[in-house]
C-alpha cells in the first residue's frame, strides 16, 4: 500500500503473477496444500451478503486499489488449480489481538461477519486447518467472533 498507489489507481499484480511458479515448484516436489491469505472483498457463489458487509467490501478498493487486486487475483489463481488441495483465507482488518479469541470460518452470511481478526487467533486457525483440512478447496471468511 502507497500513497502512490493509492493516486494513481494502480492495480498491478506482481505477487500473484508469481504464484504460477510457486505452483510449479510445489508439483516439481510434491506438494499439494498450500493456504492464502485474501481479502474478504474476494466472493464466492455460496456467500450470503448482508448489506452491512457489502458496504464493508468496498474499503479495500477505494482506499487500496493494488492491494485490492492483489489479493483478489492470488484467490483467483489458487481456485484455478484442480490438482493443489488449496484454502483461501478471506479475512478483514488484521489486528494484534491476543490468540485466544474465538474464530469463525464460514462463508460470508448475515449477521456472521466481524470487521477484524487477530494475526494470532488466525494463526491458531491456521494449525488447526494443516491437521483438520476442513476447508479444502475452499474460501471461508476468517473473523473473530463479535
Amino acid at each position: 500500500m502507497s500513497l502512490g498507489a493509492f493516486v494513481s489507481r494502480d492495480t498491478t499484480t506482481p505477487i500473484a503473477k508469481s504464484f504460477p511458479t510457486v505452483f510449479a515448484a510445489m508439483r516439481e516436489k510434491g506438494v499439494k496444500r498450500i493456504i492464502a491469505l485474501s481479502t474478504a472483498a474476494y466472493t464466492v457463489p455460496e456467500d450470503r451478503m448482508s448489506w452491512k458487509f457489502y458496504g464493508y467490501s468496498w474499503m479495500p478498493y477505494i482506499m487500496a486499489p493494488q492491494g485490492d487486486a492483489e489479493m483478489k487475483a492470488i484467490a483467483e489463481q489458487l481456485a484455478a488449480q484442480d490438482d493443489l488441495d488449496w484454502t483461501i483465507m478471506r479475512v478483514p482488518m488484521l489486528t494484534d489481538g491476543h490468540a485466544s479469541l474465538n474464530v469463525y470460518a464460514d462463508v460470508l452470511g448475515p449477521g456472521h461477519v466481524s470487521a477484524q481478526v487477530s494475526r494470532a487467533s488466525m494463526g491458531r486457525w491456521i494449525l488447526r486447518e494443516l491437521k483438520e483440512g476442513r476447508w479444502i478447496k475452499k474460501a471461508p471468511e476468517i473473523c473473530n467472533q463479535e
